[in-house]
């Protein structure tokens, strides 16, 4: 399942009690935007903070003309496997879990290469008034595998 949702916090995905908790879980960079910028398949490191300000990875280039703490930081796309595939994953040993995780972000690859060839658009002009293709798209593939509702079932006091 797929939800969209516009990104209005950056810090947010720095969150180490959600997103960030399991050590085994991906964090790395993938799209055309990211091979553009040598940043694919790495790692998410301070460059997360300077894109999402509209900055180069460094922070010192602008790659836009509102580049800043004003910037539209860009969009959340959450790919939610099904239930069936959760709990397999959760029953699963270590190198089973590892497989399943692989096709998880093999499927989220496929799916970014479909938006960057059909659907990945950016507004110009005041007001945003003319849409334009993009080129690339420069993701940040953030695997977790904590529920909120795990973790609100966890710290209920009786």
């Amino acid at each position: 399942m797929l939800t969209i949702h516009p990104i209005n916090n950056i810090n947010y995905y720095d969150q180490d009690d959600y997103y960030l908790n399991d050590a085994s879980s991906k964090d790395l960079w993938i799209g055309c935007g990211a091979e553009y910028l040598n940043l694919s398949n790495k790692p998410v490191g301070e460059e997360y903070h300077h894109l999402a300000r509209g900055y180069s990875p460094n922070g010192k280039t602008p790659l836009c003309k509102q580049a800043g703490d004003g910037h539209r930081p860009g969009w959340d796309l959450t790919f939610s496997a099904p239930k069936s595939v959760s709990l397999a994953w959760a029953m699963a040993d270590e190198p089973l879990r590892k497989e399943i995780s692989d096709a998880q972000l093999k499927a989220v690859r496929q799916a970014i290469q479909l938006l960057e060839k059909n659907a990945a658009y950016t507004r110009r002009g005041t007001n945003g008034k003319y849409r334009e293709r993009t080129q690339a798209l420069t993701v940040r593939a953030l695997e977790h595998v904590t529920s909120r509702s795990l973790i609100q079932l966890c710290t209920r006091t009786p």
